[in-house]
């Protein structure tokens, strides 16, 4: 048996012995006051015990950074029961990717919602097909990947022009949102998707792994927050493609 195990079960032992000696003794406020006494003390053991398993202080400290970044959630990867109630009532979306595949292909309706009831401006950006950057990537991730992440990006640029022409049924180009594509070149830092400058989603990704299985996390919109440092970077780099004219409109085939 452990030895920091057999400890406390022996201080539960102790413990609970002292607690039946204390009942054993003839109704008093002394007893009552041993009672008090002894069920502090329990709490204390347990707290201190907490701390030092736990390292509850420094927990505490982390959850309050957080909190001032505005990052609201960790999990392993983008919720869909969170980008269906975020996509579909934005009027702005910002996503920027490596092929954007993964969340393209899964937030279908979201998008089509986004197009069609709030007009949305949608921008992405993806990274350019054949670049350096792709096929680097492409060669970290799998022998087998080469040329296939290129084709990932030519295929989201389809499923975008296939979710245009389903919004616009029924109606003109006109009176639906807009989705505006731009490739960059080496600026990604990670993938992110944005509602409003309100709200967002980051996953940090580390090749070989795909962003589909990285780490990700939930900002929400704090003072100085993460969620606004993502804003500039993909503002700025969306700024550095529409001067290079690398930004076009989606629009139906």
């Amino acid at each position: 048996m452990n030895k920091n195990i057999r400890a406390v079960l022996f201080g539960v032992i102790g413990i609970l012995g002292a607690i039946a000696t204390i009942y054993a003794m003839q109704a008093s406020i002394e007893r009552t006051i041993l009672l008090v006494a002894c069920l502090l003390f329990i709490f204390l053991v347990f707290l201190f015990w907490l701390v030092e398993q736990i390292n509850l202080i420094n927990g505490w400290s982390i959850l309050r950074y957080c909190k001032m970044l505005g990052i609201h959630a960790f999990l392993g990867q983008i919720d869909p029961r969170i980008t269906h109630k975020k996509m579909s009532k934005a009027k702005n979306i910002k996503l920027m990717a490596v092929s954007g595949i993964y969340i393209i292909r899964n937030c279908k309706e979201e998008i089509i919602n986004a197009l069609r009831d709030q007009k949305a401006v949608i921008r992405i950006l993806l990274a350019s097909p054949g670049s350096i950057l792709v096929s680097e990537i492409e060669e970290m991730e799998s022998p087998h990947r080469s040329g296939q992440i290129s084709q990932e990006i030519i295929n989201s640029k389809q499923l975008l022009t296939e979710f245009v022409e389903e919004a616009k049924i029924g109606r003109s180009i006109e009176e639906i949102g807009i989705i505006l594509l731009g490739h960059y070149s080496t600026q990604i830092r990670a993938n992110m998707l944005i509602c409003d400058d309100s709200w967002g989603w980051v996953t940090i990704g580390f090749p070989p792994k795909r962003s589909a299985q990285a780490f990700s996390f939930e900002l929400s919109k704090a003072e100085n927050g993460l969620l606004s440092e993502c804003i500039q970077h993909f503002d700025k780099c969306w700024a550095i493609t529409e001067n290079r004219h690398q930004v076009t409109r989606i629009l139906p085939s």
